[in-house]
């Protein structure tokens, strides 16, 4: 996924297919607000198409953000696979904020599964050694709802696994050190 520039709503999405496998394949994208509903988009029969996030209807102290989960199916005549991803919407109002999505390799901050419903795992490297770091869960519309963790973290890959009981909804998982923070949607069923 073709993430647009900085404070822009169109993007491109595409779907990589291996050599290896034998065609034709048929696509068929579908977008998504929160995760569950999901719309056919008219035209999405090609390899390659325009994604568009909506302009969020709030901001946070942190900038304008909005995301659009995009799904495509590949079928053949072997059968089919679906992939989905995450395009952004994002005009941050400081320059230290990065998303993640599972589209563009970001070896930082990822967040597992998501959705989710009981399980959260949080998966981050940080390059100095013992840092604070904070963790923290934002509601929909920026609101803090609860401090996960704020701890020293050491250098390199850290894994860290929490037990959730959130009402379902769309919700901001929020990490931050003295120089990055990072912010991915999270869908609680």
């Amino acid at each position: 996924m073709n993430n647009a520039s900085k404070c822009e709503q169109y993007g491109t999405a595409t779907v990589s297919v291996p050599q290896d496998c034998r065609g034709p394949f048929t696509y068929q994208w579908e977008y998504s607000d929160n995760g569950v509903v999901w719309t056919s988009i008219p035209g999405g029969t090609t390899q390659t198409i325009n994604t568009f996030v909506p302009y969020p209807m709030f901001s946070t102290m942190l900038g304008t953000f909005n995301s659009r989960q995009y799904r495509v199916t590949v079928s053949s005549f072997i059968g089919s696979t679906t992939a989905t991803g995450t395009a952004y919407y994002v005009c941050p109002s400081n320059n230290f904020i990065m998303l993640s999505s599972i589209f563009r390799k970001n070896t930082d901050f990822k967040i597992y599964p998501n959705p989710t419903s009981n399980q959260l795992n949080v998966l981050f490297n940080i390059e100095e050694d013992e840092v604070l770091c904070s963790i923290e869960l934002n509601d929909i519309n920026g609101r803090f709802v609860k401090k996960l963790i704020s701890a020293n973290v050491k250098k390199g890959l850290n894994h860290l696994n929490f037990n959730i009981d959130f009402e379902p909804g769309v919700y901001f998982i929020r990490l931050a050190t003295k120089s990055k923070t990072f912010i991915e949607k999270l869908i609680v069923q």
